[in-house]
């Protein structure tokens, strides 16, 4: 089994490398991101969807509440 961590880890990789070295959030760079509204050491508690604040794909934002 994986920690939370580890399965996280996993979609930081490019996709060109998987299991690379993880991707970094910054200007101008294309970004899938998932916004929490909390910490992730709270989140990593209850992994659901319940936390997700906002998602982003290739820059652009595709889901908020």
């Amino acid at each position: 089994a994986l920690t939370p961590e580890a399965a996280r880890d996993l979609y930081l990789a490019p996709l060109d490398d998987p299991g690379g070295r993880p991707r970094r959030v910054e200007p101008g760079a294309p970004a899938d991101l998932c916004l929490l509204d909390v910490p992730w050491g709270v989140a990593r508690l209850d992994l659901s969807a319940a936390h997700v604040r906002a998602t982003y794909v290739g820059g652009h934002l595709v889901a908020s509440r």
